[in-house]
C-alpha cells in the first residue's frame, strides 16, 4: 500500500506543477474573482486498507476504487487570501483488493457504497491559480460480508475526517479545473455478523473536477 500511496503523492504533485505552469503562461492577464459560490463535478480514485477486528488470515486488507460525485461550495476572498466550506458527494466502487482471489474464498469482504466530506478552505491565489488546504468531516455508507457466517452482509455509517491540499485553475471567467489530494479516515463502527466485528476503513484519494463560479 506504501507504493501506491507514494505513487498518488507523486501523482498529486505533478498536477500542481502542470496546472501552476498554465497559470504562468497564460496570455490572460485579468485577474480572476474567487469569491461567491460555485458547484461542480468530480471524479477520483483512492488506494487504502480496511480493518477488521476480529483479524484473519484470510482477510483482504487492502482497498482501491474510483468514485465519482458533485460538490458545491462558497469562497470568500481578502486580497489574494481565499476561505471558504465546501461540500460533496460521490458514489463509489472502493472495495478490497482480492488479489488473485474471490470473494467467496475471504472470510471478510468490505465495500464502500457512497462517501461524503464537509470541509473548510483556506488558500491563496496567484491571479488566476488558488493554491489551498482543507480540512473537515468525513462520512461513508460500507457494506461488510462475512463469508465465515452463511453469508452474512451488514450496512453501516461511518464518521471520520478528511484533510488534504488542492490546486484550483480558472479556465475562463467563470469555470476552474481542479487538482486534489485527500486523506480519508473513516472511524471504526461494529457490524453483526454473526459475530460483532469492527470494521474500519482509511485511503489516500486523488480528484479531478470541474467548477462553475456564480
Amino acid at each position: 500500500m506504501t507504493l501506491n500511496v507514494l505513487a498518488s503523492n507523486h501523482l498529486f504533485a505533478t498536477l500542481i506543477a502542470g496546472f501552476a505552469g498554465l497559470s504562468c503562461t497564460s496570455a490572460t492577464a485579468q485577474s480572476f474573482d474567487w469569491a461567491g459560490p460555485y458547484g461542480g463535478l468530480h471524479l477520483g480514485y483512492a488506494v487504502g486498507e480496511s480493518t477488521a477486528v476480529p483479524i484473519d488470515v484470510n482477510d483482504p486488507s487492502d482497498v482501491k476504487g474510483a468514485f465519482l460525485g458533485a460538490q458545491i461550495g462558497y469562497n470568500f476572498q481578502s486580497g489574494p487570501w481565499v476561505y471558504g466550506v465546501e461540500a460533496d458527494v460521490s458514489t463509489t466502487n472502493i472495495e478490497n483488493d482480492l488479489a488473485g482471489g474471490t470473494i467467496v474464498n475471504r472470510d471478510e469482504y468490505v465495500e464502500l457504497n457512497w462517501m461524503a466530506t464537509l470541509r473548510g478552505r483556506a488558500g491563496y491565489a496567484f491571479n488566476k491559480t488558488l493554491v489551498y488546504g482543507t480540512i473537515g468531516a468525513a462520512a461513508a455508507n460500507v457494506t461488510a460480508i462475512d463469508w465465515d457466517a452463511g453469508p452474512e452482509s451488514a450496512t453501516n455509517n461511518h464518521s471520520g475526517l478528511a484533510l488534504g491540499a488542492g490546486v484550483e485553475f480558472a479556465i475562463s471567467d467563470r469555470s476552474t479545473l481542479v487538482a486534489e489530494y485527500q486523506h480519508v479516515d473513516l472511524e471504526d463502527e461494529v457490524y453483526d455478523l454473526g459475530d460483532p466485528d469492527t470494521v474500519g476503513v482509511s485511503s489516500s484519494q486523488i480528484k479531478l473536477g470541474f467548477n462553475l463560479h456564480f
